[in-house]
């Protein structure tokens, strides 16, 4: 595996990709290229975009390793060498799965393609309308074997209120600097999506 490997995918199901204006940036800045899908599609749930929509990406793709995130609350805090590197360092699991304090954050996470769409395969067949639930239940059940990522070695998802910045990289107080940065939760304007999170975020840099 190399880090050429590993394709990054997000869910843009937006009429404007203005709103991702800090997602899209910070990709660039970082030489990232992210296969958005559903931009101008309808959006038909959490459901659609987080599994079934997904799943239909990632059977087209060649990539032996995917990366998911959100986007409307989420920078990029690092390269794709920071990525593959910050996933090594786990043993490469089949799945590696963002924390937040609650449990798997739904919105990140990594792995072998295959093993990913084993995975939705078996999130899809739960009941219940939130995915990230689903994927609890299914981590809690021993349907899905996945690792967490506790360092934040790869993903951060929080408030942001235990990040602080050196030479323009966001840092945690373990010293890591997860090269995803993710604010989940709260409101989203249809005009500025999450500007009131993540515009104070990105002034740290």
């Amino acid at each position: 595996m190399q880090p050429s490997d590993i394709t990054i995918l997000s869910p843009t199901f937006y009429r404007d990709l203005g709103v991702l204006w800090h997602f899209i940036g910070t990709a660039e800045k970082h030489g990232l290229e992210v296969v958005k899908y559903g931009y101008k599609e309808p959006q038909c749930g959490w459901l659609h975009t987080h599994v079934t929509r997904l799943r239909e990406e990632l059977l087209h793709l060649d990539s032996s390793h995917i990366l998911f995130t959100d986007a409307i609350d989420v920078i990029f805090n690092g390269t794709l060498e920071n990525i593959y590197h910050g996933y090594l360092s786990y043993g490469a699991p089949p799945l590696l799965v963002s924390m937040e304090p609650s449990g798997m954050n739904a919105g990140g996470w990594m792995g072998e393609r295959l093993a990913a769409v084993a995975a939705l395969n078996v999130v899809d067949n739960l009941v219940g309308s939130d995915p990230q639930e689903r994927w609890r239940e299914a981590l809690r059940m021993g349907s899905v074997w996945a690792v967490a990522d506790v360092g934040s070695r790869v993903f951060y998802a929080g408030v942001g209120d235990d990040l602080w910045a050196f030479d323009h990289r966001l840092y945690v107080r373990n010293g890591s600097a997860p090269p995803l940065i993710h604010l989940p939760g709260g409101h989203t304007d249809p005009e500025t999506g999450k500007d009131y999170k993540m515009k104070p975020l990105l002034e740290q840099l």
